[in-house]
């Protein structure tokens, strides 16, 4: 047996929430009741790679947790991520949320496991002990070049641009296996990082599709805003959603003509200790 993980929200929380309020339903992730069932084995691809200090979500609802951004981000001016050009503070800051918030993945899934039950997780990661490698930051720090590229046309304030941080971080195996192991719920059986060609189809598959499949730069960016683009918008507004990708789109297609680059995976099996 296989079941898929993710954060589950009781109902009956809510509805408690429903009957003792206007309607209005204030959703706070310290509010989620995760009630233990018993899985044997459990699979979460990418599940937990969104940090819950900027934003976490609940199912297709996005709802923000804090309306400033925190003090150690404010010098990350020009990024939107960790980057080669964000100072130390800002590489500690993402590290200990991090931290943080793995440590309370793996709990709530170890109250969904009996002892012995194994878990299989694969998420964004990096080779490089540096967080802000090329191999796992590069494709936000394009993104990054478009939405400055607005910013110099006037279509985006300058403050609105540098107040903006996606809540993501790509651990290293040992930061991975570090907070497994402090966290004491689980045993690690398998430990290990693959990779995968930001250009992710066979070209002899796709011989009858649409040009637009064989422009790299536009199926990048496409894959890039299903992922970002409920963030952007929330953030930015949707005015200049389209001109955002347009930009986004010819400074891959420019990249990718130069040169390959691939994402890294970690892929982690575990163990529920007794």
């Amino acid at each position: 047996m296989v079941v898929l993980s993710t954060l589950m929200v009781v109902q009956w929380c809510m509805a408690e929430e429903l009957d003792s309020s206007d309607g209005q339903v204030e959703v706070t992730h310290d509010e989620v009741e995760l009630r233990s069932v018993e899985m044997q084995c459990m699979h979460g691809c990418v599940d937990f790679v969104w940090e819950q200090r900027v934003f976490w979500t609940v199912y297709d609802i996005i709802l923000p947790s804090d309306l400033e951004v925190p003090e150690q981000l404010e010098n990350n001016k020009g990024n939107i991520c960790v980057a080669c050009t964000s100072p130390p503070i800002v590489l500690r800051a993402y590290h200990a949320q991090f931290q943080k918030d793995f440590s309370m993945f793996l709990r709530c899934r170890a109250e969904e496991l009996v002892v012995g039950g194994r878990m299989v997780l694969t998420f964004l990661g990096r080779r490089s002990e540096d967080p802000s490698s090329k191999e796992c930051c590069y494709i936000w720090e394009l993104l990054a070049l478009a939405l400055n590229d607005l910013v110099s046309k006037g279509l985006i304030e300058e403050e609105t641009m540098n107040s903006f941080n996606i809540p993501l971080y790509s651990p290293s195996l040992s930061e991975v296996k570090s907070e497994v192991l402090k966290e004491r719920s689980f045993t690690i059986d398998h430990l290990e990082t693959s990779e995968m060609n930001w250009i992710a189809y066979d070209s002899e598959l796709m011989m009858n599709s649409p040009d637009a499949f064989f422009d790299s730069g536009y199926n990048v960016a496409k894959c890039i805003r299903a992922v970002v683009e409920p963030l952007l918008i929330s953030h930015f507004g949707d005015a200049i959603i389209e001109e955002v990708f347009c930009s986004y789109r010819k400074i891959l297609s420019d990249c990718l003509s130069k040169e390959t680059n691939n994402f890294i995976n970690v892929i982690a099996s575990v163990t529920k200790k007794g």
